[in-house]
Order: structure tokens, then sequence, then C-alpha cells
């Protein structure tokens, strides 16, 4: 398929990417992000992982856009995996010039039939509704996703703090102790918690577990760069796990920062300093690695009251990323939306 932007009369074509374009591909991220941003978005650990995820296709469900003379202009994920397979998910990065010139649409529109796919299989009396994520910065793409009826319905923060500052000592809930994570013994449980844990979580969509488990190990796990079990904080109370803090640590400026890729704390014991206690757990130990700062992404409107809970220990708002929701059918809402008894 060729195209031609308005401005520039450049050709540009899609098709799906292959393994010798990662490289280009997270060239592509990064560029973006650093137009918009000043910061790179992701390294090529990250995006080889992420493309040999289980359930994703490379030539069914991500597509480049790419000019004549062999330039990524843009690049776009539909993911349509998972049952019930009613809330499909779309990532795009297109360069600014480009997104103006025609590339941003061509790009969404072919994301936008491949999740409407999903309609003949997502059983015909549940909601479908697809999301996104951009950067608030990004002056093209609003205007790309109303033409296409995408509503702005919330925001995420990237939140980050300096560590270089006295971190208070973590206080545990009475009866709650801290126990080194063994891959062996507790990669399902932890999973099973974290799943009980973000069910009160804007969007959350439980799957079979036979689908979830294995791309959650793969991403979480199976990634030898990011996965440092000395990063992990699992809080127990006798048998049960009460709460959960994933780290990592990630490139940035050049340098390395602490990142909290999960926190959450079950139902029963929420609202007994356990989230604050797994946070500066977790900050204790970036500083002791030698970093200087952390961060996390969090749902401005978090329905548990996450924001107030990281701002209370010192972060503060550094990225806004805009989420944009499309319904494709009317029908029985299955993703959490609200809290409930």
């Amino acid at each position: 398929m060729l195209n031609k932007t308005e401005d520039s009369q450049m050709d540009f074509s899609l098709r799906a990417p292959q393994l010798s374009d990662l490289q280009a591909v997270v060239d592509l991220h990064n560029e973006c992000s650093r137009q918009l941003d000043a910061k790179d978005e992701i390294t090529a650990a990250e995006m080889a992982n992420f493309w040999e995820t289980p359930d994703i296709s490379l030539q069914d469900d991500l597509r480049l856009a790419q000019a004549s003379d062999g330039r990524l202009l843009g690049y776009v994920e539909a993911l349509t995996y998972g049952d019930p397979g009613s809330n499909p998910y779309i990532h795009i990065r297109v360069l600014p010039a480009a997104a103006q010139a025609g590339v941003a649409a061509a790009l969404m529109d072919w994301a936008l039939a491949r999740c409407e796919q999903v309609l003949a299989r997502v059983p015909a009396e549940l909601r479908v509704c697809i999301s996104l994520h951009q950067l608030s910065t990004d002056e093209a793409m609003p205007a790309v996703l109303s033409e296409r009826g995408f509503q702005l319905v919330r925001h995420s923060f990237f939140m980050g703090v300096d560590l270089n500052q006295q971190i208070p000592a973590p206080h545990w809930p009475q009866n709650v102790e801290l126990r080194p994570f063994k891959l062996e013994t507790d990669a399902e449980p932890v999973y099973r918690a974290l799943v009980d844990a973000f069910k009160d979580h804007y969007g959350f969509l439980e799957e079979p577990f036979e689908q979830g488990f294995p791309r959650w190990k793969h991403a979480m796990i199976e990634d030898e760069e990011a996965y440092i079990s000395e990063l992990w904080f699992i809080a127990w109370e006798d048998d049960q796990i009460a709460g959960i803090a994933l780290c990592k640590e990630l490139p940035e400026d050049g340098k390395k920062i602490g990142w909290v890729e999960d926190l959450g704390v079950r139902r029963a014991w929420r609202k007994r300093g356990l989230g604050k206690a797994l946070l500066l757990q977790s900050f204790q130990a970036f500083e002791q690695r030698g970093l200087s700062s952390a961060g996390l992404f969090v749902d401005a409107s978090n329905l548990t009251g996450a924001l107030r809970l990281y701002e209370g220990a010192g972060m503060r708002m550094r990225r806004q990323y805009d989420r944009y929701e499309k319904e494709l059918r009317p029908g029985k809402e299955v993703r959490t939306t609200e809290l409930t008894a």
C-alpha cells in the first residue's frame, strides 16, 4: 500500500516488521520521545522481549510506516490477544512531522481494522472498547484520534523522586514480613496476588490464568536484563501474600534509575501502611545500589488512592500520558471502572 504525505508528497508504505527492524524501531521510538519529551523511551532489550511475547505476532499485530527512501516514519501495535478480548490496546509512535502528513492516520486506520476483528469472537453481550496512551506533549495525535471517534478519558503520570535524601525506614504492619522471592515456588503465587490486587484498578480485565501467567512471566522474569530478584519485595502474613513491589533498573539520560514496575496491596491489607512501607523499601534498595532517582507510572485518578501515597513519599509528576478510548460496541462492561464492595 503506497501513500503520499500531504505536505511533502513523500511516498510511504505500511508493512509488517521483521526481526532485522528491531534497532530501527527502537531508534524511532526514542527519536519520537526526544522530540516530545527530551528523553529516550525504550531499549533494544525491552523491545526484543516484547516482540517475543507469547500470543503476539509481528506479521498480524504490528505495522511500520516506511518512506520510499527506507526511513521509518511510524510504528503501531494492535494488541487483541486474551479472552474475552473485549479490550484491544493500540500503541502508536509517529515522528511528529510525519504525524501531520498522513502517516499517523494510515497507521491508526490499519490498527482499527485489526482491532475490529475481535468483534467476531467476543460474546455479543459484552462491551468492546479500544484504549491507548499518548504523551500529552504530542500535539498532532489528538486530532487524528478525535477524527476516529476516540475520547480522552483520563491521565497517567510518570512520577519521579530524587534519592539523595534521608529515606525514612519502612514501618511494616503487625504480623507482616518480607521474605526473599523464590523463583521455583513463588512465581505463581506472586502473579495471582498481583491479579487480586489490581482488580481494583481502572481498566482491569482478568483473563484466564493459562494465558496471563505465561505472558507475565515472559515480561517480568524471562527478560534477563530487567529481572533482578533482589528488587522483588514480597510481603507475607503467614501463608498469604499481602502486598508486592516488583522493581528493576532502567536506563535514563546515560545512567540508571530505580523503577517500580508493579506495586499492589490486596484489599484485606489496605489502609495499614503496607503500600508506603513497600515503596520506602524499594527506595532504600535503589539507593543501596547507587541509584540517585526512582520512578513509576500511576493512573492519575487511581481508584485506590495510589497517587496520594506516591505524593506523600515525595514523588512528583514529571510526564503526563493521556488515555483515549473508543467504543466499538456497546454492552455489558467487564472491565473495572469503579470500586465495588
